[in-house]
């Protein structure tokens, strides 16, 4: 059996959970078994595989909540002790992969993914300065600006401008999951294939199929997103606007809360005690409980993926561009500061009105984008020598 590097997150978001399922079903559907070795993109020092216990240990959650900043320091003071390459998942892997994640992103102030905390360790101290030659995929790639950017910043810093020409070079394969990141890299004159992002298909890797439609799946994000990326975006506004859509759509379906994070599920209880409530700790208990919802309305672009994957409808009030993950499977997205309860209660009645040609039209896409996915794997199946980027 093969061994396949995983570059994603353990334990940390079930988005990105899912993403890396339908990763593994896509890959091993092209007649290879992989072993999945998991680095832990947060603590990249993970690819030690005597170092996996620190944070398998919940010792970096822990030092997580005293400051951020901690663990990456932690981090590369653990990745200065000579590498054992019989040790270490990059450096005895098969086939590595990067695993749906926002990897192309840059801000105003100079901030951008080149400054991630996996890329130099793993990519330009291993993949690169030991001459690998096994695949490196860049599966699922995504884009993070404000809502509304043309990522233009990406190309205008220099630095980050040289860490995605490189991050190309080094890929084998790179797939982007939203038209964003494919414009990003297009305006640096390089291509990218764009397919739906491979969530879609962590369903078939956990054997979930779709359940009856008894519930429609909302969630709420106070922001609309993991951080404001500099926008004026007001809390308050929002809190009160979702607070009237669940007021005025519950009268005529039933709601519950899809919470993907404790924090989320304190405050659905806090803001929203009469709506009932999930906190969905797995990506296998996610998806046995969206494959029961007959739509998504909420902020959680892989809560819409999910959904979405068993056929059913999804809208996304995002505040940054991976609300563009759901562009290439037809749904829709707004601006969450742009958006009120009125536009939510009109989505959801057009989605639940829509929901059967909706379902036509997913079980094509993931049909083609699987076949899709088939043939650009299929170099996977060729002589080392001959593979694209080697």
């Amino acid at each position: 059996m093969e061994t396949a590097a995983l570059i994603t997150t353990c334990g940390h978001n079930i988005g990105d959970d899912m993403v890396r399922k339908g990763i593994l079903y896509l890959l091993e559907e092209t007649g290879r078994t992989y072993r999945p070795e998991l680095i832990h993109k947060h603590f990249p020092v993970t690819v030690r595989k005597r170092c996996g216990w620190i944070h398998a240990s919940g010792v970096t959650r822990v030092l997580d909540r005293i400051s951020s900043r901690i663990n990456p320091h932690l981090s590369e003071v653990l990745d200065r002790l000579p590498i054992n390459q019989r040790f270490d998942k990059i450096l005895s892997a098969d086939l590595i992969v990067q695993c749906g994640a926002p990897v192309f992103w840059c801000f105003d102030d100079g901030n951008g993914a080149h400054r991630n905390e996996w890329y130099v360790p793993l990519m330009i101290k291993r993949y690169k300065a030991f001459g690998r030659r096994v695949p490196f995929l860049n599966i699922g790639a995504g884009s993070c600006q404000p809502y509304g950017n043309n990522g233009s910043e990406c190309s205008t810093n220099r630095e980050c401008r040289a860490y995605i020409s490189d991050l190309h070079a080094a890929a084998s394969l790179t797939v982007v999951r939203d038209p964003l990141a494919g414009n990003i890299l297009s305006g640096l004159g390089l291509e990218a294939v764009l397919l739906p992002c491979p969530s879609l298909f962590a369903r078939d890797r956990l054997n979930v199929d779709p359940g009856p439609s008894e519930y429609v799946a909302v969630n709420f994000m106070p922001l609309g997103g993991h951080y404001t990326l500099g926008q004026e975006i007001n809390p308050a506004r929002w809190r009160s606007e979702f607070g009237s859509f669940l007021r005025a759509s519950s009268t005529s379906v039933r709601l519950v809360l899809a919470c993907h994070t404790r924090h989320e599920f304190a405050v659905a209880r806090r803001y929203f005690p009469d709506v009932p409530r999930r906190f969905l700790a797995t990506a296998e208990e996610s998806l046995r409980f969206y494959s029961k919802a007959s739509t998504f309305v909420g902020s959680r672009v892989h809560g819409a993926m999910a959904v979405a994957s068993f056929g059913r409808p999804a809208f996304v009030a995002g505040n940054d561009t991976r609300a563009r993950t759901v562009e290439p499977i037809g749904c829709a997205h707004s601006f969450v500061e742009q958006t009120d309860a009125k536009s939510l209660e009109t989505a959801l009645s057009r989605m639940l009105n829509d929901a059967e040609h909706f379902a036509g039209r997913m079980e094509k896409i993931r049909k083609e984008t699987y076949l899709r996915y088939m043939d650009i794997f299929s170099f996977l199946n060729e002589p080392v020598s001959g593979m694209a980027g080697a």
